[in-house]
Formats: C-alpha cells, structure tokens, sequence
C-alpha cells in the first residue's frame, strides 16, 4: 500500500504543478504587466527563463511536460495496482477455498446451503472490488490534499473560504450516504438465499419435475431474485444520489467564490487558475464520498470472507504428532457420546465397542440410529463430545490426521464422482497409481465389465458427479478407487445398496478375498450381506444395544433378530438365512 500512496502522491504533484503553471501561462497570454505583479517571485522567474516571444510556448511545454508526467506515473501506479489486485484476490479466493477444505465437515453440514458458496461466488469478488475502491480513494485524497496545497499558494484567502464549504458538503453527503452499510448487509444477506434458492434448484431439479413444482420453484426464485434486485437498487439509488446534490452545491460554491475572488480584486489570470484547479478538485472530492460508500457498501463482504475463514480454521479438527502406519491391534470405542454443532441431542450416547483389526465388523440399526455417526468418528470428521476412541490403545486425535487417512479408505451410499474420465476418478485414490492398478481396482470392484462397453472405455468423460452413470457402476468406481489405495481399514457405508443382487455377489466375493488381510467395517441395510462378519454391532437411538455374530445374534431374538425377521418377510427382501 505504501507504493501505491507513494505514486498516487508523485501523480498527484505533477498535475499540481502543471495546474498552477497556468498561473505564469495565462499571466503570459494576458501580456504580463499588472497581472505580473500578483505573481511570486518564483513563478516570476520561470517566466523569464524564456524570452518574451517564447514565453507562452515555454510555458506550454512545461504544462505539457508535468501532464505527461502525470499520466506516466498514473498509468505506472494503475498497472502496479493491477498486479497487487489480482494477486490479492487469487490469494483471498486461494486462502479461502482451504479454509473451507480443511474446516470440519460438521461445520459445514451446519451451515445455510447458500452460505458458503456465496462467500466464494460472490462475497470474493465483491472483497476485490472493496480494494479497489480503497486504492482509489488513497489515490484521490492523495490528489485532493495536492490541489488543497495548490489553492493555498495561489490564494491562501479564497482557500480559507473554499475549505469549511467543502467539509460542509461531505458532512451532508455523510448524513445522507449514513445507510449505505446497513443497505451493503441487507444485500449480503439476500445474495445468500438467491445463491441458497438457485443452487437447491439446479441440484433438485428432477425431484421437481417430478413432482410438478416448476411454477412453484419458479416462485420462490423469483422472489429470492426480486429481493436481489430491490435491495442493490436502493445501493445504487443511494450511490447515484451523491452526483446531482454534490454538483448543485458545487455549482453554488463556485459561484459564491467567483464574487469573492472577483471582489477581493484578484486579476483574471488568478481568477482563472483558482477556478481551473477547484474544477480539477471537484472530482476528487466526489469520488472520495463515493469511495467512503463503496466501502461501507462492500465492508460486508470484506467481514463475511473474514467471518468464514476464521469460523473454517476455528473448526478445523487439530491434528495430531504421532505417526500411524498400520492398524496393529484394533479401534476401541470407549464411552463415546457424539453431537454434531446446533443439535441439541447427541447422535451417540456412551457408546462402547471394539472393531479388531484385520478383522469384519458390522454395524446395523434402524435409520437414525447414529451409524453414520460412528462412521463420522472413526474418519475424524468429528470428535466426541466425551468419551475416546482408542487406535492401538492410543488416543486417535495422538495420531497425524493425514496418516491417519491416508490408511482409510471409504466408499459411501452417496458416491460423489468427479468431471473427469473414469480412470481418473479411481487413481483419485491414488493419484500416483499406473494404468495397470487402475485396471486392476477396476477389476476388483468388477467394474472392468461396464468400462470395456463404453465407446472410450477408462478414457471415458463421465459428466459431473458421474451422471452419465447408473448408481450401481458409480458404486463399483467408488469401491475401486477406495480399493486402488491398498487401505489397511476399509469402510463401506452401505456402499452395495444400489447394486443387483448378481453384481453384489461378486463384490461380497472381493471383500472374503480381503478378509483377515484388511480391518472391514460394514454399514448395511440388507443384513444378509453381512452373515460372514466377525462381529456385528447392533446401534439403536445412538445406543449399542447388542453385539455379537450373526448366528448368536439371532438366537438371541432381540432387535437384530427381528430385522432379519421383517427382511425376510418383505418382497423386496433377498433373502436372510439362519
């Protein structure tokens, strides 16, 4: 910023003395004589630098000289700006965007759906435009306080008058300008539900039509969007009515001095430089009050950036400094009770278990029941509110998160896929992996059947989020890409759900290859799934209610029992046997 003061006050000095060149240029145009006299010494002597027949063309070439200057060193400080500008930004959008990655996702969850991404849609933008408008009002009242200077030594007395009538014209532009602020949050705010309106409507849309609510969406983005529009009209309304009031009583002030110069018997080369330098002030000064409400305007996006950053790293779960390999002995569970932010009851209460390494371990339940929750706990997405979860006998949170994850591996019911071709969605995985490995997780979470079929086969754009795939193939890219990272744990939650009973066999086939070489923690709804685990854990309102295997469980004829009992009499059951 110093640089830019620094240049924007160079500018300003040149045009300052170019401006009251004219002093000794029109005294020359006017043919010296009395006029001269009115001149300082100094100015005097520049004019006498020239003969008198070059006196008016030496002079315009000094006026011409201080012009180019100005421009110059404009220009240089413009360019200067430019460049800390965008860099600026691309470090605000940079710091931003890993705030949120590495924010906590219980944060985020907590968060209005159109909160975070307004902040990196909008509210950045709107922070580099407030920075503008800051250089612009250095440069200007760098400018303003030069032509001031200027004034004073061509008439220190008319200055005196001009100065008060100015601060009177900001102070009444102040008093009228005063809301902009509260107009610059209330434009934050309605930014947020169009962002929060559009987003749900694009990602909702076929539950939309289905349902046969476009008119209705349609409605409420168009008030969403008519609340957008009214609330930056009254900005701009606001803005745009600084103009015309600062150019009346302009007007009425340059008047006003006109007499007065003209009856304190100032001569017209005088007269005409002090109106010349008040005409090139009279911008500077209305871009100063109209920088002042730039900035009250944008100061909202400048504290919701900061606000959000700060509330990201304030969330972020810290990581620890011991380093992890391998899981040796097992994940102890011990009194754990989880709530996720602006809940008021907890997702798990005093939960105790223990998930033995290299081994499968089955976590079942009603919805509700907190098993994602567990899941959640386990990947570190949260901690626990009381209680610890034990790796090895040590503390998790003891432990480096990125080593920690890096040993994990997860596939979810909701498969997030990227915009990319197939085989780099799986090497998303491991991105270091060769086209062989990716083949070879392809074909390990019998996805290679699917791929060959396609016209460019692992070479294929699969759209955004995989749309151009059934549920089914996204589950099994998800189970290769969490397979291609040769995991020591393997987390699946109910990641089979959307495949056939044919395709799940041969996937339930690849997870026996695993068995008693990788630690396997299973979410599933369709119990029978899981007949094979070692350990099945039965979770009901946040509460492990029973535990053992599928046989024991059954036998005892408890809540795990009666699940499978309702499984087998539904129609779409695939079967449960004892």
């Amino acid at each position: 910023m110093l640089t830019i003061v620094l240049l924007g006050l160079l500018s300003a000095l040149f045009e300052g003395i170019g401006l009251y060149l004219f002093l000794p240029l029109l005294t020359a145009l006017s043919g010296g004589g009395s006029a001269e006299s009115e001149l300082p010494a100094y100015l005097l002597q520049i004019m006498n630098v020239f003969s008198p027949q070059w006196q008016v063309p030496g002079l315009v070439s000094l006026v011409f000289l201080s012009v180019l200057l100005k421009a110059i060193v404009g220009y240089w400080n413009a360019a200067y700006f430019a460049s800390v500008d965008a860099a600026a930004g691309h470090k605000m959008r940079l710091k931003l965007y890993e705030a949120i990655l590495s924010a906590s996702p219980g944060f985020l969850d907590a968060q209005p759906s159109g909160r975070i991404a307004n902040s990196i849609f909008s509210e950045t933008w709107r922070c580099a435009r407030a920075l503008k408008v800051l250089f612009g009002f250095l440069v200007d009242v760098t400018a303003a306080l030069v032509l001031l200077v200027v004034l004073v030594f061509i008439s220190w007395k008319a200055t005196l008058l001009v100065t008060p009538f100015i601060g009177t014209i900001i102070i009444l532009l102040y008093l009228i300008t005063r809301q902009t602020k509260a107009f610059g949050e209330a434009a934050l705010k309605a930014n947020e539900a169009f962002t929060k309106r559009a987003w749900e409507g694009l990602t909702g849309l076929k539950t939309i039509q289905m349902f046969g609510r476009v008119a209705y969406e349609e409605k409420r983005f168009a008030d969403v969007s008519d609340d957008v529009r009214r609330q930056f009209l009254s900005l701009e309304l606001l803005s745009n009515l600084t103009s015309p009031i600062f150019e009346v009583l302009s007007a009425l002030g340059i008047g006003l001095w006109i007499v007065t110069l003209f009856w304190s018997g100032a001569g017209i080369p005088t007269l005409a430089a002090f109106l010349l330098i008040l005409y090139r002030l009279q911008p500077r000064v209305r871009a100063l009050i109209a920088a002042r409400a730039g900035m009250l305007e944008l100061g909202s996006a400048v504290i919701e950036i900061d606000t959000v950053q700060r509330e990201c790293r304030h969330s972020k779960l810290p990581s620890g400094p011991r380093p992890f390999t391998a899981l040796r002995e097992g994940i102890a569970v011990s009194g754990v009770t989880a709530q996720y932010e602006g809940s008021q009851i907890p997702a798990l209460r005093d939960v105790h278990l223990f998930i033995p390494s290299n081994r499968t371990t089955a976590v079942v339940g009603p919805s509700g029941a907190g098993k994602s929750t567990l899941i959640n706990l386990l990947c570190r997405h949260v901690d626990p509110v009381t209680g610890t979860v034990l790796v090895d006998g040590m503390p998790l949170p003891e432990f480096r998160m990125k080593d920690w994850r890096d040993c994990v591996a997860v596939v979810s019911q909701d498969v997030h896929l990227f915009s990319c071709t197939i085989a780099e969605n799986i090497a998303y995985g491991r991105l270091d992996a060769t086209t062989e490995q990716v083949v070879a997780a392809a074909r390990l979470a019998h996805a290679d059947e699917f791929i060959a079929e396609l016209p460019n086969g692992y070479d294929t754009e699969i759209g955004e989020r995989g749309i151009r795939l059934s549920g089914g193939q996204r589950q099994r890219l998800a189970l290769a890409r969490a397979l291609i990272r040769n995991p020591g744990i393997l987390i699946l939650d109910e990641a089979t759900n959307a495949l056939d009973s044919n395709t799940e066999l041969l996937v339930q086939q690849t997870l026996a290859a695993l068995k008693n070489k990788v630690t396997i923690i299973i979410i599933a709804h369709r119990l029978f799934t899981i007949m094979d685990a070692d350990h099945i854990v039965v979770i009901k309102s946040g509460k492990v209610v029973e535990q053992g295997t599928f046989p024991a469980l059954m036998a005892e004829g408890g809540l795990f029992a009666s699940m499978a009992r309702l499984q087998r009499a539904s129609p779409a059951s695939d079967g449960i046997e004892d």
